[in-house]
């Protein structure tokens, strides 16, 4: 025998739909962008400088999103 291994992390539980159906509609993105705005996007900011960040964000998250699998 090779030894203890442990079980890592579950991608989903019992629930596979539901995470299924809450990674296809971005909801994770979505919520990330409300609290991003919320906590780092700053009051004196210019509508260019939110922009900017925001378009940032966003791209960061896509490639994330893309890069996750979950067929794996």
């Amino acid at each position: 025998m090779a030894g203890k291994q442990s079980g890592g992390n579950k991608r989903y539980g019992k629930n596979k739909i539901r995470c299924a159906k809450y990674f296809n509609e971005l909801r994770l993105g979505k919520n990330k962008l409300v609290r991003f705005i919320k906590n780092n996007v700053g009051k004196d900011w210019t509508d260019a400088q939110r922009e900017k960040a925001v378009n940032d964000f966003k791209d960061l998250h896509y490639k994330k999103h893309m890069a996750h699998n979950l067929s794996k």
